[in-house]
């Protein structure tokens, strides 16, 4: 990776945690929804795992980039590897 790449992406992530409250909980919602309903019929894309999360319920996780979705998904710089959101 190219070093100014670095301090880009870097420079998204510390933009990105000044986005508060409801903001970052929408975008999260909109950005999870896409991955429950982005596949084939209106179904799941076929990267979304669910894993057992104990008493947590299911977590989501990308099997594509093998990130955990909950958050991932509030981070505004952050973006889906197959260019969904």
């Amino acid at each position: 990776m190219n070093p100014l790449d670095a301090i880009k992406g870097g420079t998204k992530l510390v933009f990105s945690l000044f986005m508060y409250g409801e903001d970052r909980e929408k975008m999260q919602a909109e950005r999870l929804y896409i991955c429950q309903t982005s596949g084939v019929n209106g179904r799941k894309c076929d990267y979304l795992q669910e894993l057992p999360g104990g008493g947590l319920g299911k977590i989501p996780r990308c099997g594509n980039c093998g990130c955990f979705l909950l958050a991932k998904t509030k981070f505004e710089g952050e973006k889906c590897p197959l260019g969904r959101w």
